[in-house]
């Protein structure tokens, strides 16, 4: 066999051998970028089926991302994370609310000057069902005054109407928790209300039970470690 021949038969082997070691390699960064999600934090499962090929619609979809999005790379969301920032919030503004006077960034500094404009009613975007303000997951009337009416919205907290529903007002602005799933007045005593926290609908997950002792104008959160959180309530 000529040199010249040799030549080129070796430098084809090169070739072929250097076209293998490419496919290892991209092989196996393919299989340590989808094995680094693990169980735990794994992609939404739409986009695990388009990686499999597969086409299918997934109509959890929304969920998978809503949560895949907060509990990034964990692939848990911290247990009583936003209840303890926001707790920590309300310490810092009384802490300066006490001290001497200073200009804060978290203070409001026109609080006289606001007022509501909104939000107002608008047309849902699925299907012809006329104006829409909200969704609301639970009402509860007072069983000795059916002027008291409450209602919880999907992320929007605690509403309270003393007028038969004609006018609401806000009643849980002050708790780190919107989104209420249950509300429920006690059947021994009107005064005593309970509202479960967190949208059994959708993943926005609460703190635990509120408790109100005055028809619901205002509350307190009452849970403990004996109810796991965050969670979400659908009946109370």
């Amino acid at each position: 066999m000529k040199p010249a021949t040799r030549l080129v038969q070796r430098s084809s082997l090169y070739r072929c051998a250097a076209v293998l070691m490419l496919l290892c390699v991209s092989f196996h960064s393919c299989t340590v970028s989808r094995r680094d999600f693990g169980t735990e934090s794994r992609l939404p499962r739409q986009l695990e089926s388009q990686l499999e090929g597969e086409t299918t619609e997934d109509p959890d979809l929304r969920d998978d991302w809503f949560s895949f999005q907060r509990s990034y790379p964990t692939g848990t969301i911290p247990t009583d994370a936003r209840r303890v920032a926001w707790q920590q919030l309300q310490d810092r503004l009384r802490r300066e609310a006490a001290g001497p006077r200073i200009t804060s960034d978290l203070s409001p500094a026109a609080s006289n000057a606001w007022r509501s404009i909104g939000p107002s009613p608008t047309l849902p975007y699925f299907g012809n069902i006329g104006l829409c303000s909200g969704r609301i997951n639970t009402i509860a009337v007072s069983p000795s005054d059916s002027r008291v009416v409450l209602i919880g919205g999907a992320t929007g907290g605690i509403w309270r109407s003393n007028d038969s529903g004609a006018t609401f007002n806000p009643v849980s602005d002050d708790h780190v928790d919107l989104a209420v799933g249950s509300i429920a007045f006690s059947k021994t005593n009107p005064s005593i209300v309970y509202a479960g926290m967190g949208d059994p609908n959708q993943p926005y997950l609460g703190t635990g039970v509120l408790k109100s002792i005055d028809g619901g104008q205002s509350w307190t959160r009452i849970s403990n470690g004996s109810l796991p959180a965050p969670c979400s309530i659908s009946k109370i």
